[in-house]
């Protein structure tokens, strides 16, 4: 999953949760988003399949 703020950029991986890449977010706001991808994982799951597997 690709997180873009201005020129901020981040990628993680959604299963398990962990960061890819990190481009300009600071480590607070890194926690914040993976925080929040872990609560969303399976709703991110069953989106990415939806698009990728119709």
């Amino acid at each position: 999953m690709h997180v873009k703020r201005y020129r901020q950029l981040a990628k993680f991986w959604i299963n398990p949760v962990s960061l890819e890449k990190n481009r300009g977010f600071k480590e607070h706001e890194l926690n914040q988003i993976a925080h929040l991808v872990e609560e969303q994982e399976q709703t991110l799951l069953e989106a990415w399949e939806d698009y990728f597997d119709p």
